[in-house]
């Protein structure tokens, strides 16, 4: 069996149904999926903060460097 998950305005179906006409096993299938997109998204939004923050720190350190040598200037 193809199972086929897909947003379309504004709600999730699975092979074209409603989450309140799905049989168990798709409702078991759209369980799992939306287990995985949780993980999945809880460690892009980890990675993308390591990102931002070793951004900051580059952007910091790179400010630091800038103001001392003006005032060494």
């Amino acid at each position: 069996m193809k199972l086929e998950i897909i947003f379309k305005d504004g709600r999730w179906l699975v092979n074209g149904k409603r989450l309140h006409e799905l049989n168990t096993e798709e409702k078991e299938f759209m369980n799992d999926f939306f287990r995985e997109f949780k993980i999945w998204k809880a460690e892009e939004d980890e990675e993308i903060r390591h990102f931002i923050n070793r951004q900051a720190g580059d952007q910091e350190a790179s400010i630091n460097y800038n103001n001392f040598q003006k005032q060494v200037v």
